[in-house]
């Protein structure tokens, strides 16, 4: 897996509360603080470390091929959205396009994912 991440653009924030890493976060404006994406809301990107409590600074990957972990099953060359707890899942119309699988994922198992966070058009 480390030889699959093409890092273009990371930042540290700091997390609101507890994140798994390789998982998609969301940045909330008021604090500019980072927690787990929730089910087809837009991400910032994906955390690249843990946090285990409000006040933790982690990295998280905005643009580039980075691990995520998947909550089903995604084949090669579909798009990917945020799932519960910001796991990857296949995208869906109601959703907005996080990134691109280039390689299949099993469902439960980390695989790489090109992170292009792109907000849905109304």
């Amino acid at each position: 897996m480390a030889s699959d991440v093409q890092s273009l653009l990371t930042k540290s924030y700091v997390a609101s509360a507890a994140v798994n890493k390789y998982r998609f976060v969301t940045v909330a404006t008021s604090t500019m603080k980072v927690a787990q994406t929730g089910a087809k809301a837009m991400a910032t990107g994906v955390a690249l470390q843990s946090a285990t409590a409000d006040g933790d600074v982690i990295s998280v990957g905005l643009l580039g091929i980075y691990p995520i972990e998947a909550g089903e099953a995604i084949a090669a060359g579909l798009g990917v959205s945020s799932g519960a707890a910001g796991v990857a899942m296949k995208s869906t119309n109601d959703a907005p396009i996080l990134g691109n699988a280039p390689q299949d994922i099993a469902s439960g198992e980390v695989g790489a994912v090109l992170v292009i966070p792109v907000k849905a058009l109304a």
